[in-house]
Parts: structure tokens; sequence; C-alpha cells
């Protein structure tokens, strides 16, 4: 407990809060006993750290367009590439360009796990989010002023004012909304209910079906669990595969890799030319393995796959495709 002047000073550069609790449990320790010193600390570590889970941190984010410069000895490359950083700048230089989402489009990191503890804060934070950057779909969905409930926020007490509170509302109607799921780890029931509510909330706003896009879903588990609240499949308006090389087969082969060089070639004779052609909807390929239901598509030229299942349309690899394919979504 007794530390010098500049190991303090460090504490206090990597996590002021907790040099505080440390000081904290110090003095307490110095006027009291050992014990109660220990619980101090131990006590508001853990207060700490449910308020961290029960408020946790979340952005909405903006696009910025880079050009990624590789200087090579005789000449100079240029790449570009979009990425996704916060509208409130954080931890962003000032002067560069941030775009604002497209029209009608939001998008929304996670930065803790959704569970319980957080999940109505979640909800709430969207739902004023979206009725702030977008219109009602329709001005009135009662057929009198006091069929509206009482929590439903700010309209004119009259019913003509209200019909037509939507003619000098230029803001976009909402069309999709994209969640990044890369900082979740885990996500419980009431967390799916949470986002079950979040979208009856904004399709109900919007008076009509918004798409619901999720980026970075690694963990089966939360992907199941998205699938089980009806998140996921469905049509959407625009469709983007993902897809990569696939890795060359080993000469030797095994009982699990036995007869798969035939299997790949006749998947790549059955193969349509929808990837290529930026058809939207990617024919079912049968699989060699029966329980595997993803359906995966083959380029004619070269050896591809899809890196996740194409009958989830709705999950993506990243999100920069994610929101390539929520910008589809017709305007009206």
């Amino acid at each position: 407990m007794i530390v010098s002047p500049k190991q303090a000073y460090r504490f206090w550069r990597i996590a002021p809060l907790e040099l505080l609790i440390f000081l904290a449990s110090v003095i307490v320790t110095i006027f009291s006993t050992l014990e109660d010193g220990i619980y101090v600390s131990v006590g508001a570590s853990l207060v700490v750290l449910l308020f961290r889970i029960a408020r946790p941190r979340g952005e909405f984010l903006g696009r910025v367009r880079l050009q990624a410069i590789e200087q090579g000895p005789n000449s100079t490359s240029y790449a570009p590439r979009s990425v996704y950083v916060p509208l409130a700048r954080k931890n962003v230089n000032p002067d560069i360009h941030v775009e604002d989402a497209p029209p009608g489009v939001l998008i929304y990191r996670f930065e803790e796990s959704f569970t319980f503890p957080n999940a109505s804060l979640l909800n709430d934070r969207i739902v004023d989010y979206a009725k702030e950057k977008t219109r009602r779909g329709r001005a009135s969905q009662y057929k009198k002023l006091g069929d509206r409930p009482w929590n439903e926020g700010y309209v004119p007490r009259s019913m003509d004012k209200i019909l037509h509170m939507n003619e000098n509302d230029h803001r976009p109607l909402l069309r999709a909304v994209v969640y990044d799921f890369s900082a979740v780890s885990n996500i419980d029931s009431t967390g799916i209910q949470s986002l079950v509510d979040t979208r009856q909330q904004l399709d109900r706003y919007s008076d009509r079906e918004v798409e619901y896009h999720f980026a970075a879903v690694m963990s089966p588990w939360i992907k199941r669990a998205l699938v089980a609240g009806g998140f996921g499949t469905g049509q959407p308006a625009h469709r983007v595969v993902e897809v990569a090389s696939v890795v060359p087969i080993a000469t030797a082969e095994d009982p699990d890799t036995h007869g798969e060089e035939e299997f790949q070639r006749r998947r790549r004779k059955s193969f349509t030319k929808d990837v290529e052609a930026g058809e939207d909807i990617i024919q079912q390929i049968p699989d060699k393995h029966p329980t595997d239901s993803s359906a995966r598509s083959l380029s004619s030229d070269s050896d591809v796959l899809p890196v996740v299942p194409t009958n989830y349309p709705f999950f993506h690899l990243d999100l920069d495709d994610a929101v390539r394919s929520a910008e589809k979504v017709p305007m009206a």
C-alpha cells in the first residue's frame, strides 16, 4: 500500500478512478483497520463495475473515406476504403471530414455486452436518436386525440395540426438500422427482447418494415440468439455476398478430406453466375454435408466461397458491407 509518488502518478495516467479508490482504501486503513480498507476498495470497485455494465458506452457512427498510400521504391499506390468512426469525433483528428450515415440509415456500435442491466437504456437511446434524425412515417395512427398514449411524446393538441405535422418535415424516413456487434461478447434473453421491442417501436414509428443489419457477429451463440429473435432472415432489398479464395487442399487424404477435390469439382460445374452478375438471390448449391444448411456460391472463373453463410442475408462480415447493403433500401 506504500507507493512512491512516481508510481502513484503512473496509476493516475493509467486509470484515474482506480487511483482514487486506492487512495480511499489507504486513508480508511490508516484511520481504521486493514479489513475496512479492503472492504472499501472491493466495494468501490464493484460499484464501478456495475455502473459500467448498467450504463455502457455506445456510439452512433459516421463514415470517413480513406486513401491508404503505399509508397514503394519505384511507384506509389492508392487503395481507397471506408471506415466508420463516432460522430462525436472521439480520438479522431478534428480536421477530417466525417460523413453522416446515409439518409434514413442509423449505424450504432455497441461497446459492451447486451444484457439485462443495460437493455432498456440502449433501447431508449436508439429509439430517441431515430426519432431525432428521421420523421414519422404517418402523421397519426389514431382516429382521435384521446387514443394517443400519454408517453408518446409531444404532439399538438389538435387532430388537424397532427395530420399536417409531416408537411414541413424534410427529414428522411427511417429505412435501415445497422448494428455493429464486434464488441458484443454476450447477449441474453432480455437483450434479444429489447432488440425486438426496438424493432417494433421503429417499425411503428416509420410506418414501414425497417431492415436491421448486423455486422461482425462472430459468436455462434449470439447469432443463434438473434435468429431465435427473428433477425437475420428474410429478403433484403439488396444483398452483399462476401467471398474469399478457397484454401488449397493438401495432397494427403484422410477420412475427413477424402473425396473433397471431387466434391469441389462437381460444385464448380453446378455454379450459376449470381455473384458475378450481382444478382440479389444466390442459388442454393447442395452441400457435401447434409447437416450444414448454409448456402455457398462458387465463381466460374476462380475458386471462391462465401465467408459467412448466405442463408442469413442480414448478417455481414464487416460494417462496410452492412452499410452498403442498408443504403440500397428504397427511400419510400
